[in-house]
């Protein structure tokens, strides 16, 4: 026999994964540090998982694959969402930790020196800097 998890202990993943939006998902993120205080990490990677899917899919990447120490990006080649002219300044600034990967992907090493969620908000608002304005 197959034992879940009570109702409430999936209540804050599934309402997180339906939120519509990053206020939405901020809004509930609030209420759950209020009403019980420090959340569980595992809470907080897949916060931090979902806010980088959700920039992701406003970026118009196709495909994402996180890993321990870096996160790739696939881009469809006619995407206008990344500004082209962006890309040289940010490699630059990267100091080696992200390259290009032909024919439209984009590989950034992440800070291993920060928790997992800090890592993915870190990847998500170094990217944000290539979307066009």
């Amino acid at each position: 026999m197959i034992r879940r998890p009570p109702r409430s202990t999936l209540f804050p993943y599934t309402t997180l994964f339906r939120s519509p939006d990053a206020q939405a998902r901020q809004e509930l993120e609030l209420e759950l540090r209020d009403r019980f205080g420090i959340l569980p990490q595992p809470l907080e990677i897949f916060m931090a998982v979902l806010a980088l899917k959700q920039f992701l899919s406003g970026a118009q990447a196709l495909k994402a694959d996180v890993y321990e120490d870096r996160l790739r990006v696939l881009w469809d080649e006619k995407q206008n969402a990344i500004a082209p002219e962006k890309l040289v300044p940010f490699l630059s600034a990267q100091k080696g930790n992200a390259k290009l990967i032909p024919p439209s992907s984009l590989e950034l090493k992440l800070d291993m020196q920060l928790p997992t969620p800090r890592r993915l908000d870190a990847a998500r608002l170094a990217l944000g800097t290539l979307l066009t304005d």
